[in-house]
This record gives structure tokens, sequence and C-alpha cells, in this order.
């Protein structure tokens, strides 16, 4: 006869990546994203003002001015993503990222169809374009031309490319799918928190547009993006991954052309 009874294991909290409670302080990533960028460029200022303040003298050097927004950029993307890193530090954050990106393989011709589909879309698109008036025509969209401007200074290229077609990836669909879909749409139901991120990520895109037909071309990718997530049973790595495919060809007809 035993004396002392066992006690029953307390059950195990769900998953934060399975829970069904809104993660809150995911949501932290956004105004981190708009904030640092303004850290960045103070902490950048007194570098430079402490080893060469003649640097920032020379505003009409076109190298100095996108050394300087790469360099911003890039530290902003990778402070966003050390960010997300310590909120989940403790959620086995890096265990869960390889687990999802081993499972990409199994949607290679998901990845593949839509990605041409979504080539052949904008091409359409383009070519439609054509007929509009001249005052809304446009040879590329104005975020493709602030891009290309990137990677104008030949030893910044490699630099330009990691940041273009890897760390935006990965920045971009926490920002628009996992937070907005995946998280939001715990409360709104994932098909609207799906259309809901379409209309957020090409808004984003275009809000330096010269024409509003730039949107066309966004929307497509947006909408790529969204499919591929939601046919994937929302494995993050598989839109970052198409996402990576769309940046690196273009960053490659960027370098190329």
């Amino acid at each position: 006869m035993k004396l002392f009874k066992r006690r029953p294991k307390p059950p195990k909290s769900p998953s934060p990546w399975q829970s069904s409670h809104l993660m809150k302080r995911d949501f932290w990533l956004i105004p981190s994203f708009y904030i640092l960028p303004y850290i960045v460029v103070l902490l950048i200022q007194v570098t430079i003002l402490a080893i060469n303040p003649s640097i920032l003298q020379s505003k009409d050097n076109s190298f100095t001015v996108n050394a300087l927004n790469l360099t911003i950029d890039t530290l902003t993307l990778l402070f966003v993503l050390f960010i997300f890193y310590l909120i989940h530090i403790r959620h086995g954050l890096a265990k869960v990222m390889w687990q999802r990106f081993k499972l990409v393989p199994r949607y290679f011709w998901l990845l593949i169809v839509t990605y041409i589909v979504v080539m052949l879309l904008d091409a359409g698109y383009d070519t439609l374009t054509d007929y509009l008036p001249k005052s809304l025509q446009f040879d590329e969209t104005q975020n493709q031309e602030e891009v290309d401007q990137l990677f104008k200074v030949g030893w910044l290229t490699p630099i330009t490319f990691i940041n273009v077609a890897i760390i935006t990836p990965f920045v971009e669909e926490l920002l628009f799918r996992h937070l907005i879909i995946h998280e939001l749409g715990k409360k709104i139901t994932y098909p609207v928190a799906a259309v809901l991120s379409v209309i957020i990520f090409t808004g984003i895109h275009v809000t330096g547009a010269t024409s509003p037909f730039e949107i066309g071309s966004y929307i497509f990718m947006a909408a790529g993006l969204v499919y591929v997530y939601m046919k994937s049973g929302r494995n993050l790595a598989v839109s970052i991954t198409l996402h990576f495919m769309f940046n690196a060809v273009a960053s490659l007809v960027s370098i190329f052309s």
C-alpha cells in the first residue's frame, strides 16, 4: 500500500506557436520597425561625428547617401529580427524555424508554379499599362527605383543583395504574414486577415508611387505570398522562401541590367 500518492504532472501549456491566444508582445515589432530608423540615424551620426565629421557634409555625394541609406536600412531590419528573437528567446525560436524550413522542399512545385503565375500576371499587367495615358504610365515602380539606386554603388552590391533578398523577406513576412494573418487572424478570422495582409503589404510598398497603377505589381506579389502561406498551413518559412525568390531575381536583374 502506497502511503504517498504521486501528484499528477500539470498539463503543459500550449506552445506559443500553436496557441489560440493573441501574442500581443509580437506587435511590438510594428512600432520598432518605424522608430528604430531614427535611433539608428542618431547612432550613425554620433559615430561619424566622433570619427570623421566631414562625411556628413557630403550630402551631394551619391555614394555617401546610398551607403548611409543602406546602413540605416540594414541595421533597422537586423534590430527588428533581434527584437523578435528576444521576445521568443524561451520559445525555441531557432529550432522552430529550422523545423519549418525543413518542410519547404515538399512545397517545391507550389513555390515554382506560384512564382511563374505571379510573373506572368505582372508581365501582362505591365503590357496593359502601356496603353494608359502618358501621365499615368511608369517604367519602374518607385519602390523598385529606390532599390535599383542602392545597386549603383559597386562594392555595396553584396550587402545590398543580402539586405534585399534575405533580410527583407524575413522581416516583411514577420510583419505582414505572421502578425497580420497568424496572430490577428485569431481575432478577425484567417480569411479576413489574409485579405488585410494583401491590402497593407501593397499599400506600404506604394506610398511613394508616382502613378496609382503601380499598385498592380504588389497586389500580385502579396497575393502570391499569402496564397503559399495559407496553402502550406501558415508555414512562414514557405512564404519567406517565395519572397526570397521574388527579391533575389529582381536584385539580379538590377545588378546585370
